[in-house]
């Protein structure tokens, strides 16, 4: 699935009316985020850019495995926020896990098929 300017702006929108008071955010660096953050909380949170950058691919048998974050970046975009808290780290998990369920055929999942006799 590809993500969209429209719907990030759909769910920031919903998630801005759903949360009452002040509030902190954390997101990856696509920029639609931080436009519709800024758009529909405003002055309500504080909120921080995380970027993961990632250590260049080793070439050989170590090819196909996932690659290491060498370095992260926190820049910061409204107010201040607490930089314990700031983390992709929690929605990083839940896509895992849905991809775990879901994907289990993929090269790169962490998951092996349910029945033993289609493992390799």
């Amino acid at each position: 699935m590809l993500r969209a300017s429209l719907d990030t702006h759909q769910l920031i929108a919903d998630l801005s009316h759903h949360i009452d008071g002040p509030t902190q955010v954390s997101t990856d660096a696509w920029v639609s985020n931080s436009l519709a953050i800024v758009r529909y909380f405003g002055n309500r949170a504080t909120y921080a850019k995380i970027t993961k950058l990632y250590a260049s691919e080793k070439p050989g048998v170590d090819r196909y495995a996932l690659p290491c974050v060498s370095e992260t970046q926190i820049i910061v975009v409204l107010g201040i926020p607490d930089y314990s808290m700031v983390s992709t780290s929690y929605v990083e998990g839940q896509n895992l896990t849905f991809r775990m369920k879901n994907d289990r055929f993929h090269r790169l999942t962490l998951v092996l098929p349910e029945k033993k006799n289609m493992r390799t």
